[in-house]
């Protein structure tokens, strides 16, 4: 009858299913029974209401009627009556009835929901894996995206409609990803799904779904984007499917590289670079930005093992897309159209000018891919990562008052031509970036240039300008779960978590107040000057003393007088001495810079070149009879150019006089270097200077280390055992504790560190001791040392 399409039946079919109910109700029928009825007269009431009535008032025997009311009532009396044996199986027939034509039949339905609680998110998924059995999808809905009791039921704790991702699966086990949307009651009862979604909460995050399905849809299957498998728009619930993104972002994959150490070769990452930039150029075609492009935002396809991986890219999310203005130069119209709904843009990432007046564009894009370029060579640093524990609010600051001072930095492991491109890709004027022609054919260039072997100069502590043997930064921590590797902020922002798989597995220990000291030194960094102005307090006692005797001493100790120019500013209780110096850096900053290499890397022959020639320079001290009492690598200065130690800090050096020792204070800042006798009793010695040698050479042997796992490492991260409070520090200092032994650090080295540490300061070898091992263990890397010249400040 119903195939027939008997309409003029229905009423006479209702109302003996009414009789039916009335008398079931009557009997006293077992369980079982009574619960095979009821689902009888569900499935009953189901199929009249999708085959028959599909509007509030039909037309019957011509004239006009409210059956499908009549039904849903009918429905609902059933359903409160029956047995709780068959909720499970009730789901699964009602399902369809969520995106009923008929408001009467969905207010049923929601005020169903409310009462049995029955979860909105099961009959949308049950209702859509209904649609998509053609395709054999299944939706997986586990208890991390069901939602609390109460939710998705129609309560009113759940107080706006949203998208719900969920993972799929498809006919043969395959992942999937998609999502689905759940609707208020009211918008369930009244609203049409446009309405719907233009209200939903948070706006933009209901919107990006829209725009990226319809994004989808108008690209159509394409090599640089996800491929769309199935969606539904009308009626509700709208759900779509596409390929799974949460298991291959490109993120994960160079950090899982990067934990493992099992670097991704330049080749494959260019050609990685060049598949990002075709996707680039087709939105750009196509007069459309996006505003998320980031290693995050891209999924990858792997081929081939080892040093022949290949690797395909493709955009994952087009959520934060828009067109703009078609003009050949849009940066010259004044029909760009602005884009003042941000979004959760990634703001690291952001052009200045699309973060402060809205502009995207392909320029914006290509700034964007500079950032990229530089995520995919450092193994996924994100930008700012020497600044990263600053705030987004920090960031922007930056970018707009000091905008021309933040450029990217330049990692060891950036090559020369890789970071010269990130630069034109990343200036702040739009102009003065390349186009896409000419960023394709840099990358195409250098990819020749890679796979014909081309091989460049080296520095010592600076970069390596190799393509084939670049320096990488490796981390002891894992990478960040992909599913939570994008976090939202309160601004609607997010920032790549990336940065915690640098953070170490113990919390820092080391307080402020211990680098602290009554009489600083200033020593800034390097800029383009060929000289930089170093400032030091001075004691009136050092003044009056020491200094004059310093100066004279000029010819003789030129690793420590070696100003160009000084001024000496007096004080009441101190001096204020600036000395002016060739272009130099210092000796920790120097050391921070490098990352994990080879023994028979140039990196590792120059670090034990400063460790031979900062003894050279403590030796001559020792031989006109000074103390230095405070040797640091923060207070050693290395030439740019001609690789020459200096000892930056004079104004706690001391003449002996022929004595053997003198008294005096501990200082503050530097307990975690000194020798157990000057921490109890406050006696310095030459024995002392050794054990601060010794310290600092496995302190710039550490920094090395720990900016290799975390570039972000500030200063107090870089003291000796920075993550053992600073009194146990000098209880294992005077139980003859030994430091930890570093990755990669020559045996002989360790050992002679181990011995300059020894507890009894009878038992230490001399400077002249010290000296000789180092010439002696050093000749093997002779041939691999070159200038600290190339240093990148």
């Amino acid at each position: 009858m119903l195939q027939a399409g008997w309409k003029h039946l229905m009423e006479k079919l209702v109302e003996e299913m009414r009789r039916v109910l009335r008398a079931l109700a009557k009997l006293q029928l077992d369980q079982d029974s009574s619960a095979a009825f009821d689902l009888f007269l569900v499935r009953c009431l189901v199929l009249v209401l999708t085959t028959c009535f599909s509007d509030d008032h039909q037309e019957v025997s011509q004239r006009q009627c409210n059956s499908p009311k009549v039904v849903a009532e009918l429905l609902r009396n059933v359903l409160m009556l029956a047995s709780s044996r068959i909720e499970h199986l009730v789901e699964e027939e009602i399902d369809c009835l969520i995106c009923h034509p008929s408001k009467h039949v969905r207010d049923v339905l929601t005020e169903l929901m409310t009462r049995k609680s029955l979860p909105l998110l099961d009959l949308s998924t049950s209702y859509a894996e209904k649609r998509l059995e053609v395709i054999g999808v299944h939706a997986e809905v586990n208890d991390d995206v069901r939602p609390p009791a109460g939710d998705a039921t129609g309560s009113k704790k759940r107080q706006a409609c949203m998208w719900r991702e969920l993972d799929w699966s498809g006919r043969q086990g395959e992942r999937l990803q998609g999502a689905i949307y759940l609707p208020q009651n009211k918008c369930l009862v009244s609203s049409t799904v446009t309405h719907c979604v233009k209200h939903s909460s948070p706006k933009h995050h209901s919107q990006q779904h829209v725009q990226h399905l319809d994004m989808l849809l108008r690209f159509g299957s394409h090599p640089y984007f996800l491929t769309l498998l199935a969606f539904q728009l009308r009626p509700m619930p709208c759900f779509y499917i596409t390929e799974d993104a949460s298991e291959c972002r490109l993120l994960s994959l160079l950090l899982d590289r990067r934990v493992s150490q099992r670097w991704i070769q330049p080749a494959p990452l260019l050609m990685a670079a060049l598949d990002i930039i075709y996707a680039i150029r087709f939105l750009a075609e196509e007069h459309i930005a996006l505003r998320d492009i980031t290693t995050y935002n891209m999924v990858y396809a792997v081929k081939g093992e080892g040093e022949d991986v290949g690797i395909t890219v493709k955009l994952a999310d087009l959520g934060l897309s828009h067109e703009y203005c078609a003009e050949t130069d849009t940066y010259q119209s004044q029909e760009v159209r602005p884009q003042r709904d941000p979004g959760p843009i990634p703001v690291r990432w952001t052009a200045r000018e699309a973060l402060f007046e809205g502009l995207y564009s392909d320029r914006s894009m290509i700034y964007s891919f500079g950032y990229v370029l530089y995520e995919l060579f450092t193994h996924g640093c994100q930008p700012y990562s020497e600044i990263s524990r600053r705030s987004t609010d920090d960031i922007l600051r930056l970018l707009f008052l000091r905008s021309k001072s933040v450029r990217p930095f330049h990692w060891p492991c950036l090559p020369d031509g890789v970071y010269s491109l990130i630069r034109k890709c990343t200036s702040l004027r739009p102009k003065d970036r390349p186009t896409l022609d000419e960023v394709e054919t840099a990358l195409k260039q250098l990819l020749q240039k890679s796979k014909d072997g081309e091989q460049s100069s080296k520095g010592t502590l600076g970069h390596n300008t190799s393509l084939e043997s670049v320096r990488r930064l490796p981390t002891d921590q894992p990478c960040p779960g992909t599913t939570k590797a994008r976090a939202r902020t309160d601004a609607d922002n997010y920032k790549n978590l990336q940065e915690y798989s640098w953070a170490a597995s113990s919390s820092l220990r080391v307080k402020e107040t211990e680098l602290m000291t009554s009489d600083p030194i200033t020593i800034p960094p390097a800029g383009e000057s060929s000289f930089i102005c170093v400032e030091e307090w001075l004691t009136p006692d050092f003044v009056g003393n020491q200094l004059p005797r310093l100066e004279s001493n000029r010819a003789v100790l030129p690793g420590v007088v070696a100003w160009a120019q000084n001024r000496l500013s007096p004080y009441p209780d101190h001096a204020v001495h600036e000395r002016q110096y060739t272009r130099a850096v210092t000796l920790l900053h120097a050391a921070r810079r490098l990352c994990r290499d080879p023994l028979d890397y140039a990196p590792v022959a120059a670090m034990v070149n400063a460790c031979l020639q900062l003894t050279k320079v403590v030796c001559e001290i020792h031989e006109q009879g000074w103390l230095h009492r405070d040797i640091r690598a923060s207070n050693v200065l290395v030439e740019c150019g001609t690789d020459q130690v200096l000892l930056a800090r004079i104004g706690r050096m001391v003449y002996l006089a022929g004595a053997d020792y003198v008294r005096g204070e501990v200082f503050t800042g530097s307990r975690r270097w000194m020798a157990p006798e000057v921490l109890h009793t406050g006696i310095y010695t030459k024995e002392n200077d050794v054990f601060m040698l010794g310290t600092t050479f496995w302190e710039i042997w550490n920094a090395r280390n720990v900016c290799a796992r975390d570039p972000t490492a500030t200063e107090r991260h870089l003291v000796p055992l920075a993550y053992v409070r600073q009194k146990d520090v000098e209880n294992m200092v005077q139980e003859g504790v030994l430091l930890p032994d570093l990755p990669e650090m020559p045996s002989w080295l360790y050992t002679l560190i181990c011995q300059c540490r020894h507890p009894d300061r009878k038992e230490r070898p001399s400077i002249r001791d010290v000296l000789f091992q180092l010439e002696k263990n050093s000749t093997g890397y002779a041939n691999t040392i070159s200038t600290y010249g190339n240093v990148n400040i």
